[in-house]
């Protein structure tokens, strides 16, 4: 029996694993630029993917759903941080539906500039984020040295003792275990508030 080794042969045989790897790839990019994917077929003549992505990240989430100045009812202006699109939407709801203004993000550097522009009462912000993770964002918060510092809160799946330590010297007042309830993010905050 003979053996006829063919780099073409080998390469056909590969190119459904590359496409699938690309085609993966190029959704999770989409994803997490709140963009998406398009795709249209024709026999005989092949698919066309087209990948759209925003020419501006978050221009929606970038400012206050409502304002609170002069605003009755406003409890206070909140900054929610975390890299999970539905717990940061389920935070964001739950916190409206509370009577506060809220921000959110997935991006911390982005949030750090938000910081700059506009003032907010409490910050929400989880620990385990790519990029920039929560222990770098609130180093950075407390590098701009605020007159009234926002109150600081942290959500996390899992806390070393180290964390526990440095987020005590890092000014946070609470942290929250994933899962966490309503109630417990309510009462939190509403410490968190009162205690400025």
């Amino acid at each position: 029996m003979e053996l006829h080794y063919s780099p073409f042969n080998v390469l056909v045989e590969l190119i459904p694993l590359f496409i699938d790897t690309a085609l993966a790839f190029c959704e999770s990019v989409a994803s997490a630029h709140s963009g998406k994917i398009d795709v249209s077929s024709a026999v005989g003549k092949g698919s066309v993917f087209t990948v759209w992505l925003p020419m501006i990240m978050e221009p929606v989430q970038a400012e206050l759903q409502k304002t609170c100045a002069n605003e009755v009812g406003c409890h206070g202006r909140i900054l929610v941080i975390d890299d999970e699109k539905p717990l940061c939407a389920l935070i964001t709801a739950m916190l409206q539906r509370d009577g506060h203004a809220v921000c959110a993000t997935q991006d911390a550097q982005y949030a750090l500039q938000l910081l700059l522009r506009q003032p907010f009462d409490a910050i929400i912000v989880d620990l385990q984020m790519p990029k920039m993770g929560g222990l770098d964002f609130l180093r950075a918060v407390k590098k701009i040295g605020f007159p009234k510092p926002p109150a600081l809160l942290v959500v996390t799946g899992r806390l070393l003792d180290e964390s526990l330590e440095s987020l005590t010297s890092l000014g946070v007042f609470k942290t929250l275990l994933k899962p966490f309830s309503r109630d417990s993010l309510l009462e939190g905050v509403k410490s968190a508030l009162a205690s400025r």
